[in-house]
């Protein structure tokens, strides 16, 4: 990153860098980002080499695929993500119900230092899972408990050395020992439970009432069976559920706990939380929604945190589809694209001093939640790490759209499964994982990390075609149980279709691309929160006096609070935004041949629209390199949005769960901030906000925190 910043500095925001024989432009700033991706998405629409997350998906599934099989399975997984709840109210009593079961776990830590790693994982992982597999997920299930483990293992693997190398080179590291290998493994053992859970939906579907997403894809594949161009296959059902999985699970779970630690660092930032959470809510009542407008400290907290922690930095590549133009330069089609969301979210003209945490960039002069367009993150003593506690909460939240339940969070295969999606995050944050992207055909025979890597994917795939197996067993097209199921049924409605996208390979990487992404950005944001809080103590104190104010401790917080809470929208809008999880965006590749801002930007050229340059954007964001809520606050209090906030890119490649996401951080957050002050293990004036990793994603230092219970 500061190599890509001190460039930027000296070439301008537009630039091209070499990855190998390679080309790719590399986009920073949030009007460079915002230019690209919005004013010319279908020209930067395009998915960019990866090769890390090539190994896992083979090109199948949502995230990684390009052409007509993108628009398919996108059209599909958002349809059904949406009928299944995905922001309405449904979806809210999912995360209310994830929340409650997170609360009770962390209470069990009876003020203990404790990791809040895995907490947070197989909290946002169930809500994901009970969409994905139709049921969330015991806490203690230890299928669940190894899947977010195997997941936590590989996030973090792409975010090392080892992983940036895999991606540099990956024809060079792949046959290389090292951990590259243990990442494969992970994968393939993910894949496996996939695999497991879509046998069980296949054995008990019916077509007349899906369940989750499992059934809705398998209903699908059995619609298109003889289209020999559907996209519904059984890979394309793994995939997709296991990018779900894993998407649903890390992202938010590491925004957690960033969070968390963030609270830590800055106790009066955890206390005003506090306030306004005894404010707004009070002791009485359970957070819900309704409760977010009314808390602009609280929203400003966690929009702070979130931009605060950068959690991918980088963004996922995108690439141009087609000769275009852009600024002046032309730009080939296939070019891969870097849209560097650090950048955005750390651009000083949007967020003023971006390196310091201040929930007040997203509160305005009365203390109302302003938002930042700059803001673009989309993800007695015995210690504990938040990781893997968010994103098992995370996890489920997306589970139980794609898979029909949540996991327990004891739940052995679901813990494994989040185990592989954030090991495989950390390699793609990690220098090795950058030379296996670069010099894919070099690094991939060598040994190294990427085999870890490339072996977490198989794991994830064949945990996501068991599902989708299962749910093939027990189809009704007429009754969808979830959004593998709805993917069945349009496979099914689609056989005869030569030229359908709907198939088993997109329906695998699709639930795959829904689970990773619905998993390791929310949690990852929630880590870096909470750390963010621990940092800015006032920060919390703050969010804590809005949701005592607008919800109060009698009831549980509801989605209809966000609008009464401008400060905790602005910090949670901050955390995505100083936290800038992906910071170079996904590749992004021109789809035509294209001009951009006076340059000529050939078709299929790469993309890197930087993320972190629109987050850390000096123009959209004052300060962007301080933590500030009032990037997100007007002149009155009142939350104000800022066009630079894009912590999950934008355009047509926006991330599909991004209003899921930010559904499970408020609620996450006001629930874990209405039960529990935060303290830090140690000196809060010691905590460092800066990524272990920083890569595909920026990954927090692990930490200790304690959680002191404010409700008796």
């Amino acid at each position: 990153m500061r190599t890509l910043r001190g460039h930027s500095e000296k070439y301008g925001t537009v630039f091209t860098i070499h990855i190998g024989s390679r080309p790719v432009l590399v986009l920073c700033g949030y009007e460079t980002v915002k230019e690209a991706l919005v004013d010319q998405a279908d020209d930067f629409s395009g998915r960019g080499h990866f090769p890390a997350f090539y190994l896992i998906t083979k090109g199948y599934g949502v995230v990684i695929s390009n052409g007509e099989r993108w628009k398919q399975l996108r059209r599909f997984s958002l349809i059904t993500l949406r009928n299944f709840g995905m922001g309405k109210r449904s979806i809210e009593e999912r995360i209310q119900e994830e929340a409650q079961f997170l609360v009770e776990e962390l209470r069990k830590t009876k003020e203990r230092a404790f990791d809040p790693t895995f907490f947070f994982s197989k909290a946002v992982s169930n809500v994901i899972c009970s969409v994905v597999f139709g049921s969330r997920f015991d806490y203690e299930d230890k299928k669940f408990l190894s899947l977010l483990q195997l997941l936590n293992d590989n996030f973090r693997f792409l975010s090392t050395t080892w992983g940036q190398l895999l991606n540099r080179f990956p024809g060079i590291i792949l046959p290389l020992p090292g951990p590259h290998r243990k990442m494969l493994k992970n994968i393939k053992v993910v894949k496996r439970l996939v695999k497991e859970y879509i046998k069980e939906h296949q054995m008990i579907l019916d077509p007349s009432n899906p369940r989750d997403f499992i059934d809705c894809f398998l209903i699908k594949m059995q619609q298109e069976t003889q289209n020999r161009a559907s996209e519904f296959s059984m890979k394309n059902l793994v995939m997709t559920t296991l990018n779900l999985f894993a998407a649903g699970t890390e992202t938010v779970s590491t925004t957690l706990r960033y969070g968390l630690m963030i609270l830590l660092k800055y106790p009066e930032v955890e206390e005003t939380v506090h306030q306004e959470i005894e404010h707004v809510i009070g002791e009485s009542r359970l957070p819900c929604m309704e409760d977010r407008n009314k808390m602009p400290y609280t929203e400003a907290v966690i929009h702070e945190i979130q931009r605060f922690i950068d959690i991918i930095p980088l963004n996922l590549p995108h690439s141009v589809t087609r000769d275009t133009t852009f600024r002046g330069y032309t730009i080939p089609k296939g070019t891969d694209v870097i849209p560097v969301l650090s950048s955005v979210l750390h651009d000083q003209n949007k967020f003023g001093n971006p390196k310091c945490f201040d929930p007040q960039r997203f509160l305005d002069g009365n203390g109302y939640f302003r938002k930042n367009d700059a803001f673009m993150p989309f993800s007695a003593e015995t210690a504990f790490n938040p990781t893997f506690y968010f994103s098992k909460a995370v996890s489920n939240v997306i589970c139980s759209v794609v898979f029909g339940n949540r996991f327990d969070y004891e739940d052995k295969k679901f813990l494994s499964l989040l185990q592989l999606l954030n090991e495989n995050i950390r390699f793609l944050s990690s220098a090795w994982s950058q030379l296996f992207n670069n010099f894919p055909r070099i690094i991939q025979p060598l040994p190294g990390p990427h085999k870890t890597y490339l072996h977490n994917v198989k794991m994830v795939k064949r945990f996501v075609k068991e599902y989708i197996k299962e749910h093939q067993e027990t189809l009704d097209p007429n009754n969808p149980r979830d959004f593998i199921d709805c993917f069945l049924f349009k496979m099914q409605q689609e056989k005869q279709n030569p030229v359908s996208e709907f198939s088993m390979k997109n329906l695998v990487v699709t639930t795959l691309d829904l689970f990773a992404a619905g998993t390791e950005t929310v949690s990852t944001t929630l880590r870096y929160g909470l750390l963010i809080f621990l940092k800015n103590p006032e920060v919390e104190e703050r969010t804590h006096q809005e949701i005592d104010r607008v919800i109060g401790k009698s009831r549980q917080p509801c989605m209809d609070d966000r609008s009464k809470m401008p400060y905790t929208e602005a910090v949670i809008h901050e955390i995505q935004r100083f936290s800038d999880i992906i910071p170079l965006n996904v590749l992004h590749s021109v789809t035509r041949d294209t001009t951009f801002r006076g340059y000529t930007i050939p078709k299929g050229m790469d993309v890197i629209p930087v993320l972190s340059s629109v987050l850390y954007d000096e123009k959209m964001f004052g300060c962007p390199e301080s933590f500030d809520p009032n990037h997100f606050m007007d002149g009155n209090g009142s939350f104000k949005r800022n066009d630079a906030f894009m912590p999950f890119s934008t355009g047509k490649r926006i991330c599909p769960g991004e209003r899921l996401a930010g559904m499970e951080l408020f609620l996450f957050f006001t629930n874990i901030l209405q039960n529990f002050s935060l303290k830090a293990a140690n000196n809060s004036d010691n905590i460092d906000l800066t990524p272990e990793m920083s890569g595909f994603g920026n990954i927090p230092q692990a930490y200790q925190l304690h959680l002191i219970p404010r409700l008796k």
